[in-house]
């Protein structure tokens, strides 16, 4: 196992062996994946100093919340960075997500304001194995950077509804009659509108 010894983190085969162990222990397992939004532009404006106070930024946050919840962080390559938590929901996961999503803004010190995108995904919901379940991780990741970034996201066949949210019949009934008429699932149609309140909520902090 490599460890990047200025960060404090392993690479990519540590977090695939962390993984393993914990599937094979029976335990659910919660895989976050995440990368910097343009990092290579931040680099070749800003310099790499700045690119690399980022990185540190992030990898000590990510320790912190591996430590919080019997984890382990590691930075798989680059600007590609790896989480693994073992017994938390799908749902549990997604929200810590979102708050270190904001966290990492609000505790940048340069005038750069780095963000981050993440996919999260849990095994066995997402993936029966190590390779199922990161895999199902990457396209959470992917979705992320194609929604236009700077969010979190779940694999695509993910039909999660947030359980911690409780709905009126009608206003679900609402729900599934948009859903029928734009022709997306339920699960897709609250994400959104979760990720809009959320922005506008940043958004008027910024103000």
């Amino acid at each position: 196992m490599i460890i990047n010894e200025q960060l404090g983190l392993s690479d990519n085969h540590g977090m695939r062996m962390f993984a393993n162990e914990l599937i094979d222990a029976q335990r659910p397992v919660n895989v976050m994946l995440l990368d910097i939004d343009d990092f290579k532009k931040i680099n070749d404006e800003h310099g790499h100093d700045v690119g690399d106070e980022l990185i540190v930024l992030i990898a000590n946050a990510l320790k912190q919340m591996a430590d919080a919840y019997d984890g382990n962080a590691f930075r798989n390559f680059g600007d590609e960075f790896g989480l693994v938590i073992p017994d938390l929901t799908l749902e549990e996961v997604f929200l810590k997500a979102e708050d270190f999503r904001k966290q990492i803004v609000e505790q940048q010190t340069s005038d750069i304001h780095g963000t981050v995108s993440i996919g999260v995904a849990n095994a066995p919901r997402d993936g029966k194995d190590v390779e199922g379940v990161i895999r199902s991780a990457s396209a959470a990741l992917y979705t992320a950077k194609e929604n236009g970034r700077n969010r979190v996201a779940l694999p695509p066949s993910e039909d999660m509804i947030m359980k911690t949210c409780y709905y009126p019949s009608a206003l679900i009934n609402r729900l599934k009659q948009i859903a029928a008429r734009v022709g997306k699932k339920e699960s897709v149609l609250l994400r959104e509108a979760l990720e809009n309140l959320l922005r506008q909520y940043d958004d008027l902090r910024e103000v």
